[in-house]
Parts: structure tokens; C-alpha cells; sequence
């Protein structure tokens, strides 16, 4: 099932540098770089990571539901 419009992975690192263009001169200043591991719980996504939380197994269920 499909929540959004594109089809997500189980498991996706997105990084906050991703979301800004390179500018020209500034590809060697060291900067702080953000990252998020993002794991797709929708119900039938991660079995693994919905059995060891109850909690996100019933919310995987309750958002299938509706």
C-alpha cells in the first residue's frame, strides 16, 4: 500500500546537504552534515522492526486502516 506518491524503500539515509545545490567555491569548507535514517513502517514494511514495537505495529496497522 502507498501513502504518498512515490513508492518508498524500507530503509533510506537522507542527508540535509541533499537538499541544497553545490555553490561554486565553497565545496571545501567543512560544514556540519545532518543525516536521517528514515525506515518505512507502513503495515507489511520492516516485519523485523514491527515486532519489536508494539507500539509502531499498531500504528502501522491504525494508519492501513483509514
Amino acid at each position: 500500500m502507498i501513502y504518498g506518491v512515490d513508492q518508498f524503500p524500507d530503509y533510506k539515509k537522507l542527508s540535509l546537504s541533499d537538499a541544497f545545490m553545490n555553490i561554486k567555491g565553497l565545496e571545501s569548507i567543512e560544514s556540519l552534515e545532518l543525516a536521517a535514517h528514515v525506515y518505512n513502517i507502513n503495515h507489511g514494511r520492516n516485519p523485523q522492526m514491527l515486532e519489536r514495537s508494539r507500539n509502531l505495529d499498531g500504528y502501522s496497522i491504525f494508519i492501513a486502516k483509514i
